[in-house]
């Protein structure tokens, strides 16, 4: 794959995916730029690390009509971003939407995925990072994901091989040709395209089917519907390898767990000491290093980027992964991942992407762990209308797991809702009804706050001494976590 001198030009740079590719670009040679909306996100912070420029707005006349690339975020449609819509209609074909410029890449080189409905974006990063470490630093993958690693840039070492989050959503995962696939959970989820959890469940299988003959799918079996696909692997896929995982798997990467220790059947002798505590979190971290290892041992000759300790008995995998997993007890985290954003006279301030019920159920259960007797203080922003209305009960039950919850307004999403298409009020009135339900639940206050200054100004007093302060959602509520800490700063607190 040669990008060297290529000019490419992306809509909505910002994005979580986009300004990773954005950087990835920039490493293999090409010339990046685009534009994207004045509000700060998380990710101008990577753009800015990679020198990448961009113009400011969506306006028509911004458009590199030179440009060998036009790529733009599945965000934006014609009918509402005026560039996009020249794009379209004058330069079509060079016009490709992110998910079809994946497909486009990974038709150019041998091409790795991490699917599944939650812990994509720490898996991903997890394995790239992995094969960014020591030796391995000259093997030739980059990986373009929704995140980054925490304190480090994009993950880019050459240009043969490439490993992606592979989203089921529209089903853009079924565009891609993979090689393998990693596979976390199958739920529920994105209700304005698939119909209820059969038709997700249905889209996995596409996806196993697609894989070419003698490639591999690791499967976490901790996770009910990838049991599911694990049998239907074995009576339909008997070409692939399978490599199954999890707390309650009972093949040789069965996790176990020795207080806070961990080891896999495989290599019982050796433990491993990881910064994370909710199970899992933990098997993303295992499925990452055995997905690393797989990438590396489907090279023709992976002795090249091994260290001689990896290579010390006959079942190299298991050795691979084990070494692999010592090596994660320094992993830095992935940014808006559980990620402490600041912590300051006895407040932490943590920022997660969580926006699904099992992933909100997932952090906060982590920060329980972590944070054992604090006050967990919430500020949620839900992420499409349609999800939150399917999902509303649970997104109660696992919101109700904090001490206080401030549900913000719906943040805007292009998939078809107006902006006066917000439940949010209904959310955190549910939410408010579980206080007085239980004498032993730990939910005090449950409000809905619509402006951002009174909202920090609720959860700065909220804290109390101790506090853990976490804004949650795929939105963009992050920037709360620093007017919480100005305002207490201002007060004395």
């Amino acid at each position: 794959m040669n990008l060297a001198g290529k000019k490419c030009f992306l809509i909505g740079i910002k994005g979580t995916g986009m300004s990773s590719l954005a950087v990835i670009l920039k490493k293999a040679g090409a010339f990046v730029t685009g534009c994207d909306s004045n509000e700060v996100f998380p990710t101008d912070q990577l753009l800015e690390d990679a020198e990448i420029c961009f113009a400011s707005g969506f306006g028509a006349d911004l458009l590199m009509e030179d440009a060998d690339f036009l790529i733009y975020s599945d965000a934006y449609r014609r009918e509402n971003c005026p560039v996009l819509a020249v794009a379209l209609s004058r330069f079509f074909d060079r016009c490709h939407s992110y998910p079809q410029f994946l497909a486009l890449l990974s038709s150019m080189c041998r091409t790795y995925g991490v699917a599944g409905t939650h812990g994509k974006t720490t898996t991903t990063a997890a394995a790239g990072w992995l094969l960014s470490q020591g030796k391995r630093k000259q093997f030739p993958l980059f990986a373009v994901m929704g995140s980054a690693v925490a304190g480090e840039g994009a993950i880019c070492n050459g240009t043969d091989e490439m490993l992606i989050e592979a989203c089921e959503y529209r089903d853009h995962f079924l565009s891609y040709d993979l090689r393998g696939v990693l596979i976390t959970s199958i739920e529920m989820d994105h209700p304005d395209w698939f119909a209820d959890e059969n038709a997700v469940c249905r889209s996995f299988e596409k996806l196993v089917k697609g894989l070419s003959k003698g490639g591999v799918v690791i499967l976490c079996v901790d996770d009910p519907n990838v049991r599911k696909l694990s049998k239907w692997v074995e009576c339909n896929r008997k070409d692939l390898i399978c490599v199954e995982y999890g707390f309650s798997s009972q093949s040789a990467f069965r996790i176990r767990r020795s207080g806070k220790a961990y080891s896999i059947d495989l290599v019982p002798y050796v433990t491993f000491a990881l910064n994370a505590m909710s199970d899992p979190i933990i098997c993303d971290y295992f499925g990452a290093a055995i997905l690393a290892s797989s990438i590396l041992l489907d090279r023709s000759n992976p002795r090249l980027f091994l260290d001689d300790s990896a290579l010390v008995c006959d079942e190299i995998l298991g050795t691979l992964v084990g070494s692999m997993m010592k090596e994660m007890e320094l992993f830095p985290g992935v940014r808006s991942r559980n990620e402490v954003v600041a912590q300051e006279n006895g407040i932490v301030y943590i920022d997660d992407y969580a926006h699904h019920p099992t992933e909100i159920r997932v952090c906060l259960d982590n920060l329980r762990r972590s944070y054992p007797g604090r006050r967990l203080c919430v500020a949620f922003s839900p992420h499409t209308y349609s999800r939150t209305s399917a999902l509303m009960e649970e997104f109660v039950a696992a919101l109700a797991m904090a001490n206080v919850v401030v549900v913000q307004k719906t943040y805007a999403s292009a998939r078809g809702e107006t902006a006066d298409s917000d439940n949010a009020r209904e959310l955190a009135e549910k939410l408010s009804s579980r206080i007085s339900r239980s004498l032993y639940g730990c939910l005090e206050s449950a409000v809905y706050i619509e402006y951002d200054e009174d909202a920090a100004a609720f959860l700065a007093d909220a804290l109390g001494q101790n506090g853990v302060c976490i804004s949650l959602g795929a939105g963009n509520n992050r920037p709360l976590l620093g007017r919480i800490i100005e305002l207490r700063r201002g007060d004395g607190r």
